[in-house]
Order: C-alpha cells, then sequence, then structure tokens
C-alpha cells in the first residue's frame, strides 16, 4: 500500500483528519494499525483521529470493531458535493489575467445538476478592485 506521508509542516488536526479520509476512503476498510503506519503518526493519535472522525458519522467500525470504514452515508454528501474541475480551474486563472489587464468583465455560467444555468464566477470584483 502507497500513499503519500503528509509533511511535516502539514501536522495539524485538520490535515491529519483529511488525510485519515483519503487513506480510509481509498484504501478502506483499514485496522487502526495500517491507518497509524500510512498517517505517521502515535497509536493514541491515530485512535483520537478515529474517534472524531467516528463523532462526526464520517467513519464506522466493521468486523467487531478490526476495521475502519467510511460511512457510507458520505456517498450521498460526495454525490452533491461541488468540486472544481481543471476546465474551470483553467478558465478561471484566464478570466483573472483578462480582467487586470482591461475594462470589461467576464461572467462564467454553467448548468447544475437540475439544468439551471447559474453563475460560477465574475471578474466584476476584479474589474473593479483594478479601476
Amino acid at each position: 500500500m502507497s500513499v503519500p506521508r503528509i509533511p511535516s509542516d502539514s501536522d495539524t488536526q485538520s490535515h491529519r483528519l483529511l488525510a485519515a479520509i483519503e487513506i480510509i476512503g481509498k484504501h478502506g476498510p483499514v485496522t487502526s494499525e495500517t491507518l497509524r503506519d500510512l498517517l505517521g503518526v502515535p497509536k493514541t493519535v491515530a485512535w483520537r483521529i478515529v474517534k472524531r472522525l467516528r463523532e462526526a458519522g464520517w467513519v464506522r467500525f466493521r468486523h467487531g470493531g478490526h476495521l475502519i470504514e467510511l460511512d457510507p452515508r458520505l456517498d450521498d454528501l460526495f454525490a452533491t458535493a461541488h468540486f472544481s474541475d481543471r476546465e474551470f480551474s483553467a478558465v478561471g486563472d484566464l478570466m483573472t489575467r483578462l480582467a487586470e489587464g482591461g475594462k470589461f468583465h467576464l461572467d462564467l455560467f454553467v448548468p447544475d445538476h437540475s439544468g439551471t444555468v447559474t453563475l460560477q464566477e465574475t471578474t466584476r470584483r476584479l474589474t473593479v478592485a483594478s479601476s
């Protein structure tokens, strides 16, 4: 199992929680020992992470408490979540450069899951700020 280790400068509680979710999501269900090894943290720290994730309803135990897995209710959360994609990020960067160099604005509208077109990004703030 190969998971990139978290750099020591990112050794915050939030980073550890997110790293644990990523590890469990990619490799789960996992044992507490596997999670601890992949996170590179002591046993007590790993159990505090798992406890917080369980209290939040993000993970659950299987196989008599020996395996940790993501709670299936997260599927609904992530299925409806809005994620930025590479195309949108590239367009956003281009919009920023154009707004900084001209006296105009651009609006980016995208259809949502129901087909309703919604404003996703605008350069109006940038053109006003650079005037």
